[in-house]
């Protein structure tokens, strides 16, 4: 258990000295489970300790994710924000003359 790949999940301190993306959590947690079903003799201290590592790992990502969509947003926000543009307003005449059927087929 304390050897590659799954020192990872088993020791605490190695888990701290690798970045959360240069694993892949879904195939590193399998593989362990593979492991298991092939021993003879189960540790439940150490799939404790597995377990917990996948799960700070897992959340590790998760927040980066939403962290990474709320700055987006944030973003999106400030942009709006700054750039206000008022309403274009048409402009408005006032005809003091009728107008008559004839002037307006002259006008097309």
């Amino acid at each position: 258990w304390f050897h590659q790949p799954w020192r990872v999940l088993t020791d605490i301190l190695e888990l701290q000295k690798i970045s959360p993306w240069e694993l892949d959590l879904a195939e590193l947690v399998n593989g362990f489970i593979g492991r298991l079903l092939t021993a003879e003799y189960i540790d439940f201290r150490i799939c404790g300790r597995a377990l917990l590592s996948a799960a700070i790992l897992l959340r590790l990502k998760t927040e980066y994710l939403l962290e990474f969509g709320r700055e987006e947003e944030e973003i999106i926000r400030v942009i709006e924000e700054d750039i206000f543009l008022p309403p274009i307003r048409p402009p408005f005449r006032r005809n003091i003359r009728p107008t008559s059927s004839a002037e307006f087929l002259e006008a097309l």
